[in-house]
This record gives C-alpha cells, structure tokens and sequence, in this order.
C-alpha cells in the first residue's frame, strides 16, 4: 500500500472518480450538493497551505481518498459539513471525504490514510481536527476514529441534517 498526497491533474482526475463512488454509495445529498463544483475546483480547499489531500494505492490500483480542509468560522446552513472557505485562522481543521472501496477494506487502508492525515495536519499547524460522520452507515470508521483518540462533539446550530450526523474531534 501506499499513500500519495494529490499533487497532479490526473491525481485530481482519480479521486473525482473516488468521490463520485463516495456519493453514490452513501445516497446521502446533504454533504454531496456541490459535489460535481468541489471535484471540478480540485485541489480547492484541499490546497496548501490549509489544506491536504491524499489517495491511497494498492498494487498499482487506486484504493481510497481523504481530504483536509480547514474549518470556517461558522457553519453553512445547507451543508453538514464545512468544506471550508478558508476564514478564519488556521488552528482547527476537518477530516473529509475518508472512502475506501469495498473491494479493498479489510486491509486497514482507511487507519493508514487518517494516520496520514493526522500527521499532515500536524504539519500544517493545525491544533484540532473534526469530522462528521454517519454512524448508522459507518460504524467501523467511528470505531476507527475512536481508536485514534476522536471523541463525540455536541455541535450547537447545526442544521436539521445533523440528527444523523456524528460530529468527533480530537486535539493535536
């Protein structure tokens, strides 16, 4: 296995395709509205400084994607989750857009991608790290998180979305 951080257009290219599987897979709109502008502004806010991007290959083959973003000031009323703007100083950042194909769970590629990304996000500067997730579809990456010291967030004025919605964070 080995994980890249998204640099180049046809890394770009890729983890469109990851995320577009992503989104199908999860039927959710809420975080999946402006999918189609997010992929076509790559790197977006996943650029540096604040941001960080990485896909995941196995044998050659493309495995999964995270991405990092750093959190806005206050939260869209439209989105669960922020896929920030790039406001606000650069101390606590969100953990986005984890997926690994099924075809290649089991081999502890989501640990290793978070484990990146926590690392990164050190790098950047960052103090805090959030996600949001859906526990009801995702419960061995909430058991994932919490292995990696992530605990649960009460989040006050989040929108009607987030009754489904597992807000975590963890301090650096």
């Amino acid at each position: 296995m080995k994980i890249i951080a998204a640099q180049k257009p046809d890394h770009f290219a890729a983890i469109g395709a990851l995320l577009r599987e992503y989104a199908e897979a999860m039927a959710y709109q809420t975080c999946f509205a402006t999918l189609e502008q997010e992929i076509a502004e790559l790197p977006g806010a996943y650029a540096l400084p604040h941001g960080a991007l990485f896909m995941a290959e196995v044998d050659g083959e493309l495995a999964g994607c995270i991405g990092l973003v750093k959190v806005e000031d206050t939260r869209s009323p439209e989105s669960c989750c922020s896929l920030a703007s790039g406001v606000g100083p650069p101390t606590t950042a969100e953990m986005v857009r984890l997926w690994v194909r099924p075809q290649f769970r089991g081999r502890r590629i989501g640990l290793a991608l978070v484990q990146a990304m926590i690392a990164r996000a050190r790098e950047l500067g960052y103090t805090r790290i959030e996600l949001e997730t859906l526990p009801e579809r995702m419960e061995k990456a909430v058991a994932l998180y919490r292995s990696l010291g992530f605990s649960e967030q009460s989040v006050a004025g989040a929108p009607d979305a987030a009754n489904r919605v597992l807000h975590m964070a963890m301090d650096l």
